[in-house]
């Protein structure tokens, strides 16, 4: 370890701990999974009138129980919150001030009192379990009742110096609480490491009172500053702004590297470790500094670097202020890098998904694709367009048999191989059996389809469904039909070396065949013949053809809400006269997808 580092108070060893605790003059204790009282202070027993024989092995809530008759003493409440919290999730928690009622004898009455509290995890070693947490307690009693006391009369019963530091006190307890609860919160609204950067800046310096700070993210074997305060003014050394990870050249590599805050006390402590920075530490005002390694588990993220303007003893609160700060700003980092992945990868699959379907002059076209998880924008219904010639037009639906953003790449998976069998093969049933055999082969992907073959030539379509809704076709009459046959089961069905049936029926210019997914018109108690029924009559209702993948989502969704991704692939069949415009008013103003495309 270096001259100038120092370890957090969860990295003290086991056996130093009593030497340790009695050295503190403010009370503390330690407590085991069961709230069990393990260790205490002399300061720790003055505070609750009780001997180290009388609280050691005592669960703390019954050395110190709720106060009964008083629905307002809710200290014990929110420290045994707190507690359950430092020991399985390892937060500290710098709680606001709290009333904890507490008996000066074992029977006596409970007396008022007012605490300021902080919990911390405890590890034996850095990457092993928590074994008990710190409760560290500092009484307010006689500045909370003195402020009442000065309040309640309406004058000042001291000099004007004695209730300035009351006030002092007091204020300052009240900031801190309120400067941590701004930095939680600014943090839970960061969606960026550069916001997260900025919350530390603004509000995280702070918390712990130091003069500046600057945020270093780490990727691969570079360090970068995302954000710098520093008080003297514009940053000392522009050459910092990225750098390499150099161990022994600079504090945030050793940090990181040595995996442990690193605490220089006086520039003295820093220069130590560091001579050759000496000219730049000179032309600042800085005499103390904090070094706080980020880590993801064992993933280094970067690091903080804490400015103080006066020399720094880095006492045991001060030091659980910084385990604090690095905690929370760890677990916002690791949550915006986690966002920005995630946004990489649903963009990335967007720009697969939306992906020009073919638009062929024989067949005019409208989309609608609604996921049922909102975040991701993402699942596992598809739909797709494939013109195999001048006057072969394929279309195709499918759904993966799960919903959901887990469903997405399964769906890709499937969508790809049909594509890949429907040019290769004219049969809507070859490539029912081709795809599901692939399935079958390769993956663990089971999927409902529909598969359309139009020749524009014969004016006539050809289908095949395993496993899936009926296609609806709506006549340039108006009439509506239900396509109601079943060709075989859903792809991906193992040792079914099933022959996928095939149908066939004549179409005319103007006619509009609908191919959709289950979850527009499946619903709970309610069976599957009824949502047939109600297909039927949205789609009689149907202003027009252009409209009515709107039109049919709207009517039979009309809140929005869904459990199951819903898509909606809809073709009408154009004259040869028309065929030059056919695609031109794919969709009308009121639909919002774009033609030919799921909007994710």
């Amino acid at each position: 370890m270096m001259s100038g580092s120092s370890p957090l108070i969860d990295e003290v060893p086991a056996f130093d701990i009593d030497w340790i605790l009695n050295s503190i003059v403010s009370p503390i204790a330690i407590v085991d999974h069961e709230f069990r009282l393990r260790a205490v202070n002399d300061a720790y027993c003055a505070a609750g009138g009780r001997t180290r024989l009388e609280l050691l092995g005592l669960v703390l809530f019954d050395a110190f129980p709720e106060n009964p008759a008083d629905i307002q003493d809710t200290g014990p409440a929110y420290l045994r919150e707190s507690l359950r919290r430092a020991l399985s999730v390892g937060s500290v928690e710098a709680m606001p001030l709290q009333r904890y009622d507490v008996q000066e004898t074992v029977d006596g009455p409970f007396q008022q009192r007012y605490w300021s509290i902080t919990t911390s995890p405890v590890r034996r070693r850095a990457e092993g379990p928590i074994e008990f947490a710190v409760v560290h307690a500092e009484e307010v009693t006689s500045y909370i009742d003195e402020r009442f006391r000065r309040e309640a009369a309406g004058q000042r019963p001291h000099t004007a110096g004695q209730t300035e530091a009351v006030d002092t006190v007091f204020t300052a307890a009240l900031h801190h609480a309120a400067t941590l609860n701004d930095f939680a919160a600014t943090l839970v609204n960061a969606s960026s490491v550069t916001e997260v950067a900025h919350a530390f800046i603004r509000a995280g310096i702070d918390l712990v009172h130091g003069s500046g700070g600057a945020f270093v993210s780490q990727v691969g074997d570079r360090l970068t500053i995302v954000q710098k305060h520093d008080a003297d003014g514009p940053d000392v050394a522009v050459k910092w702004s990225s750098f390499v990870v150099a161990p022994g050249v600079e504090p945030f590599s050793d940090a990181i590297v040595q995996c442990q805050p690193l605490l220089f006390a006086s520039r003295a402590e820093f220069l130590a470790d560091y001579p050759a920075l000496r000219d730049e530490i000179n032309r600042t005002n800085h005499h103390s500094w904090a070094v706080l390694p980020l880590f993801d588990g064992t993933t280094p993220l970067g690091a903080l670097g804490i400015t103080f303007d006066e020399p720094n003893v880095f006492s045991t609160v001060v030091r659980l202020d910084l385990h604090t700060l690095t905690t929370l700003t760890t677990q916002a980092t690791s949550r915006a890098l986690l966002l920005a992945e995630q946004a990489e990868a649903i963009d990335s699959v967007s720009r697969i998904l939306e992906a020009d379907l073919d638009t062929p002059t024989t067949v005019r076209t409208s989309t609608l694709y609604r996921p049922a998880v909102k975040l991701s924008r993402s699942g596992g219904d598809w739909f797709d367009v494939i013109a195999i010639t001048d006057t072969c037009t394929v279309l195709a639906i499918g759904d993966i048999a799960a919903h959901g953003a887990g469903t997405t790449g399964e769906m890709l998976r499937a969508r790809a191989t049909l594509q890949s069998h429907a040019l290769h093969q004219r049969a809507t049933n070859d490539i029912a059996c081709s795809v599901s055999e692939t399935l079958d082969r390769f993956t663990d992907t089971f999927a409902t389809a529909c598969v359309v073959s139009y020749d524009a030539e014969q004016n006539t379509i050809t289908w095949t469904t395993a496993g899936h809704p009926y296609p609806l076709l709506v006549t340039a009459g108006g009439d509506v039909e239900l396509l109601d046959e079943t060709h075989g089961p859903p792809l991906g069905i193992p040792n079914t070396q099933h022959v996928y049936g095939v149908s066939r029926r004549h179409v005319s210019p103007g006619d509009t065949l609908v191919l959709y997914t289950d979850g527009l018109i499946e619903r709970r108690r309610e069976t599957l013949q009824e949502g047939f029924i109600r297909l039927v009559a949205a789609a009689r209702s149907a202003p027009s053809a252009a409209d009515l993948a709107h039109h049919l989502y709207q009517t039979l969704l009309p809140t929005g809400v869904h459990v199951d991704d819903v898509a909606i692939l809809v073709a009408s069949f154009v004259a040869p006269g028309e065929a030059d415009e056919a695609n031109d008013a794919a969709i009308s103003p009121a639909q919002p997808d774009k033609l030919g495309r799921p909007q994710l």
